[in-house]
């Protein structure tokens, strides 16, 4: 089969680093959002929303090693959810439910909260998972949504689909969603400028000394072209039509 549809081929995989306790984890994570354009951004989204997280719960879907924990109040439940092929990072956490790919597994009208971070991409069937979202979430309750638009092939192969801004708008009112806020992640300046770090990290990663040679030598462009970004975050140049990914805000009806 082609190396395309490869996962151990893949060159890197996306992932999120905690800023854990120790100086050097800071550091490491500061790091990190400095040359990431999508995770900063996101999760910059989220913070400046994290007030609308209200009442008694909060389900992650897609929950990862649980980053998005660390930002919600004390006072509501945090409950993570992932498909069972990765229970084994949980070491049986209380915090942690079971996902079968179909079925979310609590009751109706359960959650205040919905948080639902670069995953639909990975839902071949997002027609019945988002069905499945809102079936499990209160009336009024909180949807935040976050979809990539100009990335990468990643997770290799369970990568599916790009969502445009009328897609999910079609797709969340089907099923009783009003969105409330719609942001673009970026523009096409920023993604030009990280697809240009992605590249180089690109050729740093693979298994040939001579590309990793190569990248290694276009690196500094790769750093100035990711500290860029954080400049040109600023002032909103770009076009919005290409951009990075979208944030959306969303109430159950």
């Amino acid at each position: 089969m082609n190396d395309l549809f490869d996962y151990k081929n893949e060159t890197f995989k996306p992932f999120l680093i905690s800023k854990g306790k120790t100086f050097f984890s800071k550091i490491l994570f500061h790091l990190r959002l400095l040359i990431d354009a999508p995770h900063r951004s996101l999760i910059n989204n989220f913070k400046k929303n994290i007030h609308l997280i209200k009442g008694n719960n909060v389900l992650d879907i897609g929950c990862g090693t649980k980053f998005y924990k660390n930002f919600i109040p004390d006072n509501i439940q945090y409950v993570g959810l992932e498909i069972e092929n990765s229970i084994k990072h949980f070491n049986n956490d209380s915090a942690l439910a079971i996902y079968d790919g179909k079925k979310i597994p609590f009751e109706n009208n359960y959650f205040d909260n919905i948080i639902c971070f670069e995953v639909l991409e990975h839902v071949f069937d997002y027609d019945a998972f988002i069905r499945e979202v809102s079936r499990v979430s209160k009336h009024d309750s909180v949807l935040m949504l976050s979809v990539p638009f100009a990335a990468k092939f990643h997770y290799i192969p369970v990568d599916y689909f790009r969502y445009t801004p009328s897609s999910i708008k079609l797709i969340l009112e089907k099923h009783n969603y009003k969105i409330e806020n719609f942001i673009r992640r970026g523009d096409d300046i920023i993604v030009t400028l990280h697809f240009i770090l992605v590249a180089i990290l690109g050729l740093i990663l693979q298994r040939k000394i001579i590309h990793s040679l190569l990248g290694l030598i276009f690196l500094p462009i790769g750093i100035i072209s990711a500290l860029s970004i954080n400049l040109i975050e600023l002032f909103n140049l770009g076009a919005k039509e290409n951009c990075l990914g979208f944030f959306i805000i969303a109430k159950k009806k």
